[in-house]
């Protein structure tokens, strides 16, 4: 959380630490000076990510929301908790309502959707009239042919109940 490694007292931060950008190193470094000092400060980006966050039912904080994601997203494990948070930068969240639809078969889209929380039906059409669903839950995504391929989605994802959404 204070950039610390393994070793009390060497701290990484920028690249070594995941984030190449002066700008991120400068305010890492910033956020370690003030931490020696026992001057606890709040990383730069945490008021920006609290405001998307907040709305997600049972967070109460940056933190909270972070590691929800990687226990619920196995894709996401790997990924420390500089990397994760500079994906929820990146994204946007999502609480749509029961039944609503998030995009329909032969939609354009360029998005992927992490299930961290409820419930996504997939309705695909494999050949006229042979139709499918496939039910996904935390844990699942989805959209990933139109992110890697820019085709057309190849079917309709309809939100279930409690769907939280990471696109």
């Amino acid at each position: 959380a204070h950039f610390e490694s393994e070793i009390p007292g060497l701290y990484i931060i920028g690249a070594l630490a995941g984030n190449p950008l002066i700008k991120q190193a400068l305010n890492q470094g910033y956020e370690v000076i003030e931490h020696i000092r026992g001057a606890p400060v709040a990383p730069a980006d945490e008021d920006l990510l609290w405001r998307k966050l907040a709305a997600i039912p049972g967070v109460d904080s940056v933190t909270a929301a972070v590691e929800r994601l990687r226990a619920r997203q196995p894709m996401f494990e790997s990924l420390n908790h500089l990397q994760l948070r500079d994906l929820l930068r990146d994204s946007e969240i999502r609480l749509p309502s029961p039944g609503e639809v998030l995009f329909r078969r032969n939609d354009f889209g360029n998005s992927f959707f992490s299930i961290m929380d409820g419930e996504v039906d997939i309705h695909v059409e494999y050949a006229e009239g042979n139709r499918t669903r496939v039910p996904l839950s935390a844990g699942g995504c989805f959209g990933e042919l139109g992110l890697l391929s820019g085709r057309r989605r190849s079917g309709t994802a309809i939100a279930g109940s409690a769907c939280v959404l990471v696109e």
